[in-house]
């Protein structure tokens, strides 16, 4: 009988330890719920992951989730069709368990319609504009020389003949000069999209707690290479914007 209650003491003075451990190393449970913040419905098998602890798990059928971190950790939320989410803890807590609600916006996949448009009506019109019918003629001795079919000395005649209208194999007209501007405004358009994702307000005001005008001021004062931005992974940007929030604060003291 005594050992029983011997064991009991035991279980409970090692549960007693555990949690003071926990909280001597700032761990947090978070208890999330994510909805979407339009229809305000549960968003069910999105995927949360700790980024610096490498854990993982799935929201469920009602949008609720539980991961463990500690205040230096950012949690990645992702679900298809939906922009990624970063979470932080906030800058002060006290509980061990957080129970956040999170907003999760679909995607916006618009371009710059107006240019591209317009550039795809030119090469059209110039298309149809230089429409040429080629007389009889003229299609059956071309077919001849295609298919070697004329001495050589009057195929040099021909040659000269119709040198006037001949056309350098480097020359591009204005319809390949109008998709060549289409191509890099569509490249433009999707790079400039990529970099306000991953570099928006919404992932600085997370991060740092700055907002509006201070957001403007600290984006001029950092001043990340946008190639970084763009190729840098979650872990590595957060990282920096982090350590650019430090300077900045110091520089506003």
């Amino acid at each position: 009988m005594k050992l029983k209650y011997i064991y009991l003491a035991c279980f409970i003075l090692l549960g007693f330890s555990i949690k003071m451990n926990a909280q001597d190393n700032g761990i947090v449970e978070v208890e999330g719920r994510l909805l979407d913040i339009v229809t305000q419905q549960p968003m069910q098998f999105a995927h949360i992951t700790n980024l610096q602890k490498k854990l993982s798990t799935v929201s469920n059928k009602d949008g609720y989730f539980k991961i463990i971190m500690i205040k230096t950790d950012s949690l990645r939320i992702t679900s298809i069709g939906f922009e990624n989410i970063i979470y932080t803890l906030p800058f002060e807590y006290s509980e061990r368990i957080i129970q956040p609600v999170l907003y999760m916006e679909e995607k916006d996949f618009e371009i710059a319609t107006v240019d591209i448009y317009r550039l795809r009506y030119e090469a059209f019109k110039y298309d149809f504009m230089r429409q040429e019918v080629v007389k009889p003629y003229e299609q059956e001795r071309l077919e001849e020389i295609i298919n070697n079919l004329i001495p050589f000395s009057e195929l040099q005649l021909y040659s000269l003949m119709h040198s006037s209208k001949g056309i350098p194999l480097n020359f591009k007209s204005k319809r390949d000069k109008s998709v060549e501007k289409l191509l890099v405004i569509e490249k433009q358009d999707m790079m400039e999209k990529r970099y306000n994702d991953r570099f928006s307000d919404s992932l600085i005001n997370k991060i740092t707690g700055l907002k509006g005008d201070e957001i403007v001021d600290f984006k001029k004062f950092c001043r990340i290479d946008r190639n970084f931005v763009l190729s840098a992974n979650d872990y590595d940007l957060i990282t920096r914007i982090k350590t650019f929030n430090e300077l900045y604060k110091r520089r506003r003291k």
